[in-house]
C-alpha cells in the first residue's frame, strides 16, 4: 500500500483559507510593501512563505530567502529559525529532500530549545524522513514534536502529530496501532482542516487494504472534497492517488464478492476512473513539482496498462517511475543527507559546550565576587561552614537514600563496609505483579501520564507490602517484585505474601487511568529456597536469585488477568489457611505441563 501523506504534518503550520486565502496572502503582500528592513518585514516574509506554499511553493521559497537575508543581517534568530523552517517545508513539498534538511537543521540551530518553532521543525523533519522512508527516524522526531505540543499546551498541533505518527504505521504496516493514533487524531480535531482531510484519506487506504472498499471510497472521496473545498492541492493529489489505486485494488479483486454498486463500479468501470483520477493526480503533481506524488501516479499508470493489456504503455510508465524513484533515492543524496545530519549533531554539540562554558564563566564570576565582598577570614570561616553542613546533609541524603533502594539491615551493613553481601535462605515466598496490556496504553498516552500511573500504582503496592512486612525489591517496567521471609526470616512468610497479593487484587478489581483505561493485575507465587545480595559498587541493587524467584515469575508471566496464580508447592504450604481453585495444566517454560492453582480468598 502506498500512501504518502507526508504533507500532514507540514499543513500544521498552515492554514488553508479557500476563499478567504487569496484575499490575506494580498493584504500580507500590501503590508510587505510598506515595512521596513527590520524584524517584522522578516516575520511577514516568513508568514507569506507559509501561506505561499501550497499555492506556488516556488515563489514561496523565494519570500522565504529574502526573509533569511534581513533576518540574518539584523542577527534576527526568532526570523531565521522561521524562514528556514519553512523554506525547509518548500523545498520537501517540491521533493529536494537534500535541501529541506539543510534548511530544517538550520531552523533547529536558530529556534529556541523547546519553543513551537522548535517543535514544527520537528514534524517538518520527520515529514523528510517518512518521505525517504526512514520511519524509525520520522517516528523519532515527532514523538519529540509530540512532547513539546503536549508541554506547550499547543492543542491544534496535537492532532496533526498524532495523525502524522498513525501514517507512518500504515507505511510499516501496523495498521491496527495506526488506527490508534488516527482516530485519537480524528477525535481532537474540532473543523474541517487540512489535517483532517489526510486522515480520512490515510483510513481509508487502511480499509482499502482489508478490502473494504466501499468503505474506503467512502473516507478517501470525504477527504478529497474537503481538500478541495480548502484549496489545499497537495491534499488533492494525494487523495486522487490513494482513490485510483483503491479502484485498481478492485479491478484486480478475483474473489468474485464485490457486486457493483454507486461505489465499487464493474472492473470496466474501475479501470476507467483508475485511469481519470490518475492523470489528475499525475497533472497536479507535475504543476506543483511534488515528485514523490508523481511517482506514486507513474506507479498506478503501469498497473492500470497492465490491466488493460497495453504492454507500450506499461513500459514506458515503469520507465518513468523507475527515474523519478532514482532521483528521490539516490545514493548520492542519501550520503549527502548523511553528512548533514553529522554536521547538525556537530552543530548541536557545539551550542551545548558554549552554554556549558558560559555557565562555568559565570560561576567564576559569582564566586570572585563573592570573594571580594568579605574578609579572608569570615569568608574562609564561612565557606568552611557551608561545606562542613553541606557534607553533613549529603551524608544523611546518602543514607536516606540507601535505605530507600535497600532493606534497613542490608543498608547498615554496606555502611560497616560489607562486601560483597550474600545471604542463603532456605524458605522465603516471591510476588510478582504486572499490569496487563499496560504497554498499549503507553504507546498512545505522553510519557508524563504513563510515568504518573506507574508512580500511583507502585506506591500503592509500597504500602500494601509494607503492611503486612514483605520487602518491596524492585520494580522492571510495569511489574513489581517483593519478598516476604528475608531479610529478617518468618515462619509465616508464605501466609504474609497471600494475604498481600489478595489485597492488591481487592484494591485493584476496577482500577482504571485517569483517561478511563481499565488496567487489569496478573499475581504470581512461589515459595523455597533463594540467594539474596547486593551488586554493583556504585549504583547498589539488593536482588534475589533461584528457582522459586523464575517459578513466581512463570506464574504472573502465564498467569490470567484479575487473578493469582501460584505453583503446587504454595498451595500445599498455605491451603490450611487459604481457598484454592485448580487452573488445570498450564505450560511452563523450562518445566513442561504444571498443575497451577488460583488464591480465591482466606478461609472463613
Amino acid at each position: 500500500m502506498r500512501i504518502f501523506l507526508f504533507i500532514l504534518v507540514f499543513l500544521s503550520g498552515l492554514s488553508a483559507r479557500a476563499q478567504t486565502q487569496s484575499f490575506y496572502i494580498d493584504s500580507l503582500k500590501k503590508e510587505l510593501n510598506s515595512c521596513k528592513e527590520d524584524t517584522m518585514k522578516s516575520l511577514l516574509l516568513s508568514r507569506l512563505c507559509n501561506e505561499m506554499v501550497i499555492v506556488d511553493a516556488k515563489q514561496a521559497i523565494q519570500y522565504a530567502e529574502h526573509g533569511i537575508k534581513i533576518a540574518e543581517k539584523i542577527g534576527f534568530k526568532k526570523g531565521m529559525a522561521l524562514c528556514y523552517k519553512n523554506a525547509g517545508v518548500c523545498y520537501h513539498f517540491a521533493s529536494n529532500y537534500l535541501k529541506a534538511l539543510e534548511y530544517l537543521f538550520l531552523a533547529l540551530k536558530y529556534a529556541e530549545k523547546g519553543g513551537r518553532v522548535e517543535g514544527l521543525t520537528f514534524s517538518n523533519i520527520a515529514m523528510v524522513y517518512h518521505a525517504q522512508e526512514d520511519y524509525k527516524k520520522a517516528l523519532d522526531y515527532y514523538f519529540r514534536a509530540l512532547d513539546i505540543a503536549y508541554e506547550l499546551d499547543i492543542k491544534y498541533q496535537i492532532p496533526y502529530h498524532l495523525g502524522s505518527i498513525g501514517v507512518i504505521y500504515v507505511s510499516e504496516k501496523k495498521d491496527s496501532l495506526a488506527e490508534v493514533y488516527l482516530n485519537k487524531a480524528l477525535l481532537l480535531n474540532e473543523s474541517e482542516n487540512t489535517g483532517l482531510a489526510a486522515i480520512l484519506v490515510t483510513l481509508g487506504g487502511i480499509e482499502k487494504r482489508r478490502g473494504h472498499y466501499s468503505e474506503a471510497l467512502s473516507l478517501q472521496l470525504r477527504g478529497l472534497k474537503m481538500s478541495e473545498g480548502l484549496g489545499d492541492n497537495a491534499g488533492r493529489c494525494v487523495a486522487m492517488n490513494g482513490i485510483a489505486e483503491t479502484y485498481l485494488f478492485i479491478a484486480k479483486d478475483s474473489t468474485g464478492k464485490i457486486k457493483p454498486d454507486s461505489l465499487t463500479p464493474s472492473k470496466k468501470t474501475a479501470l476507467q476512473k483508475v485511469y481519470s483520477y490518475t492523470q489528475a493526480a499525475f497533472e497536479l503533481a507535475k504543476e506543483q513539482g511534488e515528485l514523490a506524488q508523481m511517482r506514486y501516479a507513474y506507479q498506478n499508470l503501469r498497473e492500470y496498462y497492465h490491466e488493460t493489456r497495453n504492454s507500450a504503455g506499461e513500459l514506458e510508465a515503469f520507465a518513468q517511475y523507475i527515474k523519478l524513484n532514482d532521483s528521490i533515492f539516490s545514493k548520492e543524496n542519501k550520503l549527502k543527507i548523511k553528512s548533514l545530519e553529522n554536521q547538525h549533531e556537530l552543530d548541536m554539540k557545539k551550542k551545548e559546550i558554549e552554554l556549558r562554558n558560559k555557565e562555568i564563566e559565570l560561576n567564576k564570576l559569582v564566586v570572585r565576587k563573592k570573594r571580594n565582598e568579605s574578609t579572608f577570614l569570615i569568608g574562609g570561616l564561612g565557606i568552611l561552614l557551608v561545606v562542613i553542613f553541606f557534607i553533613l546533609k549529603e551524608r544523611k541524603k546518602s543514607e536516606r537514600l540507601l535505605l530507600n533502594v535497600l532493606p534497613h539491615k542490608i543498608a547498615v551493613r554496606l555502611k560497616k563496609k560489607e562486601h560483597p553481601i550474600a545471604d542463603y535462605f532456605a524458605e522465603a515466598t516471591i510476588v510478582f505483579i504486572d499490569m496487563a496490556e499496560f504497554t498499549k496504553f503507553a504507546e498512545v498516552n505522553p510519557p508524563k501520564d504513563t510515568v504518573s500511573v506507574l508512580d500511583n500504582v507502585f506506591t500503592l503496592f509500597d504500602g500494601i507490602a509494607e503492611k503486612y512486612g514483605l520487602e518491596k525489591i524492585k520494580t522492571i517496567g510495569d511489574c513489581y517484585m517483593a519478598v516476604s521471609g528475608l531479610p529478617d526470616p518468618r515462619p509465616d512468610h508464605a501466609n504474609a505474601a497471600a494475604k498481600m497479593a489478595l489485597d492488591v487484587k481487592h484494591s485493584m478489581k476496577d482500577y482504571t487511568t485517569p483517561d478511563g483505561t481499565k488496567i487489569l493485575f496478573r499475581i504470581g507465587l512461589d515459595c523455597g529456597s533463594v540467594v539474596a545480595g547486593v551488586i554493583g559498587k556504585k549504583k547498589f541493587i539488593y536482588d534475589l536469585w533461584g528457582d522459586s524467584v523464575n517459578m513466581a515469575s512463570r506464574m504472573e508471566s502465564t498467569g490470567i488477568a484479575g487473578e493469582i496464580q501460584c505453583t503446587d508447592n504454595f498451595k500445599r504450604k498455605t491451603e490450611s489457611q487459604f481457598l484454592y481453585a485448580s487452573r488445570g495444566l498450564v505450560e511452563i517454560k523450562g518445566k513442561g505441563k504444571m498443575e497451577t492453582w488460583l488464591l480465591q480468598g482466606e478461609r472463613s
